[in-house]
């Protein structure tokens, strides 16, 4: 699978637990090396089974672009996140509520 399509795969519909976690990489910009967030998105479906749910190198930092990311994830499937543990952003945390 291409990770075009695992990005565009289809999502289990509940997700009892999700972890999300912010990490650091490295990113080069005209040969200069510069620190980027990552978010990595993890769940735990109805079977116990531990799923990518995505994994997110993020353009801005606004509520309205991470309610786009939120959307995206109920557009591929996702009914509903009954627990969810994260980082703390504010944005994030704001764009869950709003779509679930």
């Amino acid at each position: 699978m291409k990770l075009e399509e695992w990005m565009k795969r289809e999502l289990d519909d509940v997700y009892v637990s999700t972890i999300i976690m912010k990490e650091k990489a490295y990113k080069r910009e005209n040969g200069i090396p510069k620190k980027q967030d990552i978010y990595i998105f993890m769940g735990l479906n109805l079977r116990g089974y531990k799923k990518f749910i995505d994994v997110i190198v993020p353009k801005e930092d606004t509520t309205s672009y991470w309610y786009s990311i939120v959307s995206n994830f109920k557009i591929r499937g996702i009914e509903e996140l009954i627990m969810v543990a994260m980082v703390d952003n504010v944005h994030i945390n704001k764009a869950i509520k709003m779509v679930y």
